[in-house]
């Protein structure tokens, strides 16, 4: 069972990627300069949040945008394999996005060549919360889209898309209890 504790979630700066609406999934790119721009403003808007530690994907647009967080906040930053984005398979990875309900296609079971399913993608997620919400502290996860949209699926919430940098705060309806809140801030 997921522990009913609040905390915070990020997707990661902007990437070439991101502003020619290409497929990135586990490919591991960098971002660009508004990305960390982006990092850096965002930095800014947590600095009233009781935020403890940071938790990343290890890819690099990810990691280094909590990166900058971490360090300016003097955090500590941890990175978990659990938090890396879904696999979209080599007849998507590196290409244009063409198919705009591609992405909800898969979250309703479409799984694509040599890709990883969203039923995975969700359970590494559970399994990432369950070991991140364990202890006393207000962790703030750094990582991606696919990762973001297992979390409201699993929280039993609506679909809505974050942008790149966008601060979230999942929380229980009253500390301990079901069901779940969220807010972008």
């Amino acid at each position: 069972m997921i522990p009913l504790k609040p905390f915070y979630f990020m997707r990661h700066g902007q990437t070439d990627y991101n502003k020619n609406n290409m497929c990135m999934g586990s490919l591991d790119i960098p971002l660009n300069s508004i990305g960390e721009q982006q990092a850096c403003d965002a930095r800014e808007s947590l600095n009233d949040l009781p935020i403890d530690r940071v938790i990343s994907s290890p890819l690099q647009r990810a990691h280094t945008t909590a990166k900058i967080i971490a360090d300016h906040h003097r955090l500590s930053l941890d990175t978990s394999a659990l938090l890396v984005e879904a696999n979209w398979g080599g007849e998507m990875e590196g290409k244009p996005r063409t198919d705009p309900a591609l992405f909800a296609k898969w979250r309703n079971g479409l799984i694509l060549n040599g890709g990883e399913s969203f039923e995975n993608v969700k359970h590494r997620v559970k399994s990432a919360l369950i070991q991140f919400l364990t202890d006393d502290s207000t962790p703030l996860i750094v990582s991606h889209g696919g990762v973001y949209w297992a979390l409201l699926e699993l929280l039993n919430l609506a679909y809505y898309d974050v942008h790149n940098c966008q601060i979230v705060y999942f929380t229980p309806a009253s500390i301990g209890t079901e069901p779940w809140l969220s807010s972008v801030l």
